[in-house]
C-alpha cells in the first residue's frame, strides 16, 4: 500500500473540518505527525495517540512544538496513549 501523507489525504477530500485524529501506527506516529503539520495547525484537532515508548521524547516536542498540551490516558509496557489538545 503507498504511503500518503495525512496534509496531502485531508487536502485531497477537501475537507473543510478536522475535529479529531486518532494515530495508532504502531511507532509511526511520529512520521504522522510530521506528515499532519499543516492539517494540525489549521484545523486545532484534539489527537487521540498511542506513542511507543521510544518516541516519547519526540513526541511531546513535537507536540509542544504545536502549541498541544497532552495528557497520558493509558499506560502499557511498550507504549503510552495520550489525549493532546491545543492550548494556543
Amino acid at each position: 500500500m503507498p504511503l500518503r501523507r495525512l496534509d496531502s489525504i485531508v487536502e485531497g477530500l477537501g475537507l473543510k473540518r478536522v475535529d479529531v485524529i486518532k494515530i495508532d501506527t504502531e511507532g509511526a506516529e511520529v512520521q504522522v505527525l510530521k506528515g499532519g503539520v499543516k492539517t494540525i495547525m489549521r484545523f486545532r484537532p484534539y489527537i487521540v495517540v498511542e506513542v511507543r515508548n521510544r518516541n516519547i521524547d519526540q513526541f511531546k516536542q513535537i507536540m509542544e512544538d504545536l502549541g498541544y498540551l497532552c495528557e497520558k490516558i493509558v499506560e502499557g509496557t511498550t507504549d503510552k496513549m495520550f489525549v493532546c489538545y491545543n492550548t494556543i
